[in-house]
């Protein structure tokens, strides 16, 4: 971590609109992707994954953009938990805090967020020069209030595993939401899991968003269950 960087302890409140892509899994590409610990790899049987593009517009450490992907669920301590493997973001405080907090594998990256002229949104993200996801979307259709409330929080726990040790946590949020298509998706430099159109199940476009991230249970490293 960047020693220059404050620490900037949990619980975070955050603000902001972004992306919710479902993905169907592929043994391929979990199988293929240096992120992932391989101990946990063969636990990793969800049928689906997710890939998330936010901007966050307010946060405890300021204005930052994100990329995640979170490759499925792993049984660990005899419960299955979701937990994510890549993700980028657009802040050293965040990728530092991140870590420190909830022991979240953040790097850096560029960002470019753009509004195309038919009110679409075209994500570009870019490390060391390379293109990690170009990715286009554009939401449709009414969006719905939602609430984190109505899923079982078992659901929408995550847990990380960093420095031999074991973060859980639960985010909560709440926002709007409505459909929205994905119409271009690459990800050509090999730094980011191999996604393309086909792989997508449903995307929703999420706006007016405020999520909190609460203090994390730290623990003894968790024992992965194949």
């Amino acid at each position: 971590m960047n020693s220059n960087t404050s620490a900037c302890p949990a619980p975070w409140q955050l603000q902001g609109h972004g992306l919710i892509v479902l993905l169907k899994n592929s043994t391929k590409r979990v199988m293929a992707d240096p992120a992932i610990e391989h101990i946990m790899v063969p636990a990793l049987r969800s049928r689906f994954s997710v890939l998330m593009l936010v901007n966050y517009e307010h946060s405890n450490v300021g204005p930052y953009q994100e990329l995640l992907y979170i490759p499925g669920s792993a049984q660990i301590d005899g419960r299955r938990h979701l937990t994510i493997s890549n993700i980028w973001v657009s802040s050293q405080a965040s990728v530092d805090n991140g870590r420190r907090n909830w022991g979240i594998p953040k790097q850096l990256a560029n960002f470019q967020w753009q509004t195309l002229t038919d009110g679409g949104q075209r994500v570009r993200v870019e490390h060391g020069g390379q293109t990690l996801i170009d990715l286009r979307y554009q939401g449709k259709g009414w969006a719905c209030p939602v609430h984190t409330a109505l899923v079982p929080s078992f659901m929408r726990t995550l847990v990380q595993s960093l420095n031999g040790q074991r973060f859980v946590y639960t985010p909560s949020a709440k926002g709007r939401c409505k459909l929205a298509s994905v119409q271009q998706i690459s990800t050509p430099s090999g730094l980011f899991p191999a996604i393309q159109s086909s792989d997508v199940v449903a995307a929703f476009e999420a706006s007016q968003f405020q999520m909190t991230f609460p203090v994390a249970q730290v623990q003894a490293r968790a024992h992965i269950h194949v």
